[in-house]
Parts: structure tokens; sequence; C-alpha cells
């Protein structure tokens, strides 16, 4: 499905949670990952520990027209053997309750 031409008043910005990534990730081969599945990403975090380790979790910011669709464009995706869990950020949340 194509999904057009960029306008900015009919995308909206949200905030992905992305659990369960192999510890080997890196910020690079998920935003890579998440391009290949048709997402429009702007950044890719992944926090890491003190030592630099993966903590196994990450956030993706997306322009998207329905946060529910792209989520379900990732649902069943594995990473190295690992089903990713998606779900929208508390804050992509509160700002979608808030426009209602």
């Amino acid at each position: 499905m194509s999904k057009g031409p960029i306008s900015p008043a009919s995308f909206t910005e949200v905030t992905l949670f992305l659990g369960n990534l192999p510890f080997s990730l890196d910020e690079t081969s998920l935003r890579e990952l998440l391009i290949e599945k048709g997402l429009r990403v702007s950044v890719v975090k992944i926090p890491s520990n003190v030592d630099g380790s993966s903590k196994g979790f990450g956030f993706a910011t997306i322009l998207t027209r329905d946060a529910g669709e792209d989520i379900l464009s990732l649902y069943g995706v594995e990473i190295d053997g690992r089903p990713i869990r998606v779900a929208l950020s508390e804050e992509s949340r509160e700002s979608l309750r808030a426009r209602k």
C-alpha cells in the first residue's frame, strides 16, 4: 500500500516503544528494519547500560497517518529469533488522548 506524498497536516509524529530487542542490535540496524517495513522514521534510540551494552529495548519516532496500522505492520517481526514487542510510548498515548 502506498502511503502517498508527505503532507505535514496529514501526519502525526509518535514514538514507539520496541521491546525484546537483541542485545547486539544497534540503532542503525533498527532504523533500517523499520524503513524496510515502510515506516517513516525520524529518530531511533536504544538505551545502553553503563558498560555500553544494550538494555534490550528502544524507541523510534515516526511520522504516521495511522499509528495502529504501523504498529500492526511490525506484529510478529523477529530479529535474531526474538519476536519484538511494539507499543505506543506513554508520551505518545497521552498526546493522542489530548487531541481527542
